[in-house]
């Protein structure tokens, strides 16, 4: 554990270093401190079962500057592998059971006006976006692990790019399994702040994954986003399928918000039919903000498997840090679980 510890910070330390040197500016950094305190899960059988739900440690560092810009997201987290009444406390991983996770990194370079070129570079089209899920759509990335992204215009983006991990078909383990070359496209165009459209091809030669997508903010105050995906992978609060069709939009006036996510596979038998997202957030003061979000995935066909998910809350923001607190409660067929996030974050 000491040993990955001291790794993880011999390499932000030569990060920060070189940044310094490359600009003769410290980079930008953020740091977040959150959990949930504790997991209460009240099942149907008159079961309680309470466990630690946790600490994470999240930490972002971005250089960006005139020719070179470099950022890396890095993780530790802190959670119990045990019921929260034996008081005991491991320290594991999400994924691979270690206790630090890099999240993400990049490092992009212009040596042109008109031409970037990136490792590890996500760059996704604008429309692709979940404002209440704050995430985006995998199919939605006009990056790659190495990526050249050409500007010929005003407003627009081309981008071709090659996945690294598949090393040219290579065989990757002691198992044999081969994986194939894999070249990504896309691109986008925005027309000032009236409107965007963009469509990506991902893994063009083998098992090709497409998106078509947009945002309207020709409305003051109000930012839409729509979009079509073909053969996305990945799992959207548990919506996934061959044909996904999306919305999203923010309204923002004076001391009041709104957003919407909506995501439907249209029917696919394999997951819930239907993702809606829905929030609510109002400025009690200039730094003190109350929110409230709802979360529902749906199954037509199958009422049991719903879920639904309320999660009021309260922030305050400073200048160079903030802080917040909530109830997070899921209801399922078979069980409520209540969880208690808090956070502190800060930024230099």
């Amino acid at each position: 554990m000491k040993k990955i510890i001291m790794a993880a910070a011999l390499s932000l330390a030569a990060f920060v270093a070189f940044a310094q040197q490359a600009t003769g500016k410290g980079p930008d950094f953020k740091n977040k401190t959150s959990s949930g305190i504790v997991n209460v899960e009240m099942r149907d059988n008159a079961e309680t079962i309470k466990s630690f739900a946790g600490i994470v440690n999240n930490t972002k560092v971005e250089l960006l500057s005139g020719k070179v810009d470099c950022g890396i997201d890095a993780s530790v987290i802190f959670k119990s592998d045990t019921a929260y009444d034996k008081k005991y406390v491991a320290i594991t991983g999400v994924a691979d059971e270690n206790s630090i996770t890099l999240n993400d990194w990049y490092i992009e370079f212009r040596p042109f006006d008109k031409i970037t070129f990136a490792i590890s570079d996500k760059i996704y089209t604008h429309g692709s976006y979940f404002p209440v899920l704050g995430t985006n759509l995998d199919s939605g990335n006009l990056g790659s692990d190495v990526v050249a992204v050409w500007r010929p215009i005003g407003g627009m983006r081309i981008g071709f790019g090659y996945d690294v991990p598949s090393y040219f078909g290579k065989t990757l383990n002691d198992a044999g399994d081969k994986s194939h070359c894999v070249f990504n496209f896309g691109a986008d165009y925005t027309y000032g702040n009236k409107f965007s459209v963009g469509f990506v091809l991902r893994d063009m030669i083998n098992d090709i994954s497409a998106g078509f997508y947009g945002e309207i903010l020709a409305v003051e105050h109000l930012y839409v986003t729509y979009g079509y995906t073909y053969n996305d992978s990945s799992n959207y609060y548990g919506i996934y399928g061959k044909n996904l069709i999306s919305l999203g939009a923010t309204y923002d006036f004076e001391k009041v918000g709104f957003g919407l996510d909506f995501l439907t596979n249209c029917g696919d038998d394999a997951a819930a039919d239907f993702y809606i997202g829905v929030n609510s957030t109002i400025k009690a003061t200039d730094a003190v903000k109350l929110g409230l979000k709802f979360q529902t995935a749906i199954d037509k066909d199958e009422s049991k498997a719903n879920i639904y998910e309320i999660n009021p809350s309260i922030s305050y923001a400073a200048k160079a840090w903030g802080c917040g607190a909530g109830v997070d409660v899921v209801l399922t067929d078979a069980s409520t679980t209540l969880s208690f996030p808090v956070y502190f974050e800060f930024s230099l």
